[in-house]
């Protein structure tokens, strides 16, 4: 290791602390194994080999475009940051993972070209709140830099969390998040998670963007309807259609939600694609049937922007008004003839 370079002098939360800037070897630097840009290996909770952490990269199509500035550069344009580790003498990565394994590919091409690596390195002083929040900082959109992917993002925030034993209402206000954005991120996070341990795959990055739009378009129904015991197989066959890339892109993807109640268009999903499953739908409507398509659309409708919905219900006029009680009316004597005691008992009528 080399002299110290320089002090530089941050603040974080109202505190000052000063990273000490230095050059370091790559052999005397570790990844850190929790970090999020590490992708869907992190769900299960526990810190990564050496071997998992090098096929997260290897497989990032990013990379060789990393080690092409990199190369072209000569170097890392901007410091890795780094705290001590347990070993003596030896530095745990805080933020620059990628570009550290960027590093070791081109030193193993270009063997001591790229051996010495800038750091700055956390003071010993500076607890791991404070780390995280300028980590947490660094990676913020407002700074123009080193963006976190959107996954990379919430499994950060949600870890953080977990850490540091925050309730929602915490985290949101530690954070600056608005709860709608919260609920949806944390919601996609979960089903990413269990799609990943049910397709077995850590390729996450279409299914994190699909899953994400549905629960996004769907406020919380999409994900109370996944977490349901009684919907383990057809939330299998959403998973296998997102695996197999039968949606082409995310903006298809609330699309499913009309497809929820139907089994046999959720399979027809996972087998031929999203516009054979609307089509069988469309064909499969039984006859005298149309008053359940249209309350299918009302449904969608109404899940899909729940905000609104409920904005129209606070400005109706007298005549919407008397319409909607009448068609209500009509529903509840209709269920109470029948005798569905099933419905009437969700219905409470």
């Amino acid at each position: 290791m080399s002299r110290r370079k320089k002090d530089e002098s941050i603040h974080v939360n109202g505190s000052e602390f000063k990273l000490l800037h230095d050059l370091l070897g790559l052999d005397f630097l570790l990844s850190h194994a929790m970090n999020p840009r590490h992708g869907i290996f992190l769900m299960s909770g526990k810190p990564l080999t050496l071997a998992e952490i090098k096929k997260i990269h290897s497989e990032d199509p990013q990379m060789i475009h990393l080690m092409e500035n990199i190369k072209k550069n000569g170097g890392i344009l901007e410091p890795l940051i780094v705290e001590k580790a347990g070993k003596e003498g030896y530095f745990t990565i805080r933020e620059g993972n990628r570009r550290f394994f960027a590093l070791c590919i081109l030193n193993l091409q270009f063997p001591g070209k790229f051996n010495k690596v800038p750091v700055k390195i956390f003071p010993e002083n500076m607890d791991e709140n404070h780390r995280a929040d300028y980590i947490s900082t660094i990676h913020s959109k407002t700074v123009g830099r080193n963006h976190w992917t959107s996954f990379a993002e919430w499994k950060f925030i949600i870890d953080e969390q977990k850490r540091r034993g925050l309730t929602d209402e915490e985290m949101m206000e530690l954070r600056g998040i608005d709860k709608e954005k919260f609920n949806v991120g944390k919601a996609s996070l979960s089903l990413v998670s269990e799609y990943a341990k049910s397709q077995k795959t850590q390729h996450i990055a279409g299914a994190w963007a699909q899953l994400r739009q549905i629960v996004k378009t769907s406020s919380q129904s999409f994900p109370k309807f996944m977490k349901d015991p009684k919907n383990k197989a057809k939330k299998e066959l959403i998973f296998k259609a997102i695996k197999a890339r039968k949606l082409k892109n995310p903006q298809q993807a609330p699309k499913i939600l009309g497809l929820l109640q139907n089994t046999q268009a959720l399979k027809i999903l996972a087998s031929d694609g999203i516009q054979a499953a609307l089509s069988y739908k469309k064909d499969t409507v039984r006859p005298g049937d149309s008053v359940f398509s249209h309350l299918q659309k009302l449904q969608l409708s109404i899940t899909s922007k729940p905000k609104n919905f409920e904005k129209r219900l606070n400005g109706l006029s007298d005549k919407d008004e008397q319409q909607l009680i009448e068609v209500l009316s009509i529903v509840s004597d209709a269920l109470k003839k029948t005798g569905n005691q099933r419905i009437l008992k969700v219905a409470k009528m």
